[in-house]
């Protein structure tokens, strides 16, 4: 889907068939990320040739690195289940112990449909400014929490 031709027009993905591209039968495969590669293809359709030029280097950061973000990942996740669970057991009372608990699963639904809508309006060309979007959603929804629990609002 990422490698389809975009109209720029109306921005929506065009298959092959409608770019009039048909296939040598040739294919590249790299296994490695972050390089940048160009292919030339030469010779007649019936005999192509390929050669493969790498002009930026690969990448070489190990992918245990991503260990240390997992394990604070999963940290602050089970932190916030358990305190959420236990605002919602130790405050609600028995009758409305069950409705309580799905609120606080709608919360996180609600949370995924907000990044789900932003994702499908293909807004961010740029990875990081998505990143940085999404944080400050985040920062406002703290104050936001913030305001409530003092009373201010």
């Amino acid at each position: 889907m990422h490698s389809l031709a975009k109209s720029e027009v109306t921005q929506k993905s065009l298959t092959a068939e409608q770019l009039n591209i048909t296939s040598t039968g040739q294919y590249i495969s790299i296994m490695e990320q972050g390089g940048v590669f160009i292919a030339v293809f030469t010779g007649s359709y019936k005999n192509p040739s390929l050669t493969i030029n790498q002009i930026v280097p690969s990448n070489t950061v190990n992918i245990l690195w991503q260990i240390p973000q997992y394990i604070l990942i999963t940290l602050a996740e089970v932190l916030f289940a358990i305190s959420g669970n236990e605002f919602a057991y130790s405050q609600a009372p028995p009758s409305m112990k069950a409705v309580v608990y799905a609120l606080w699963m709608c919360t996180g639904a609600i949370g995924d449909l907000i990044i789900i809508v932003i994702a499908l309006f293909d807004i961010f060309q740029d990875i990081a400014m998505q990143c940085f979007v999404y944080a400050g959603i985040k920062n406002f929804c703290g104050l936001f929490q913030k305001k409530m629990l003092k009373g201010n609002f």
